[in-house]
């Protein structure tokens, strides 16, 4: 099953965490641990990142770029958070719900790009020509859990 529609039904179960129609931070650890930047019970998911501990593997999803982004196509993706930057050899999806295609990129837990996480106030994302900015406010404790529950086993 395509990540990306677990991730969706696994939240859109969960309790509302804001009382708005904000994306905000949410951490699940049913199945591979996931950090998820998303409308709270709705399918509204922005930014989705998952973890096999066992393979110390992890993929970041963007799930809607720009319909300049051409789908089913390799694509570099490059997060910047703080001064800490990585580029990810991703591919593209279609994504005929949205529109415009979804991104994902493979990398390792050990990237520096989670730490980064942490103590920057905005992740910059680059997926080909689409280029958009993600908040950081309230990750700090779900990306705790997720770094912890992505720890190598």
């Amino acid at each position: 099953m395509n990540k990306l529609l677990l991730a969706t039904a696994l939240f859109v179960a969960q309790p509302a965490l804001a009382a708005n129609d904000k994306p905000v931070w949410q951490f699940n650890n049913e199945g591979d641990p996931n950090l998820v930047y998303s409308i709270p019970e709705s399918d509204g998911i922005v930014m989705f990142m998952s973890c096999d501990p066992a393979k110390g593997s992890a993929t970041i999803t963007m799930s809607e770029t720009s319909s300049k982004v051409k789908a089913n196509a390799k694509v570099k993706m490059t997060f910047t958070a703080g001064k800490t930057s990585v580029t990810l050899d991703g591919k593209t999806e279609a994504n005929e719900e949205a529109g415009t295609p979804t991104a994902v990129g493979n990398t390792t837990t050990q990237s520096p790009i989670f730490a980064a996480l942490g103590s920057a106030d905005k992740l910059n994302v680059v997926v080909g020509s689409y280029k958009t900015d993600v908040p950081l406010k309230g990750i700090g404790p779900h990306l705790a859990k997720f770094t912890a529950a992505c720890a190598k086993k």
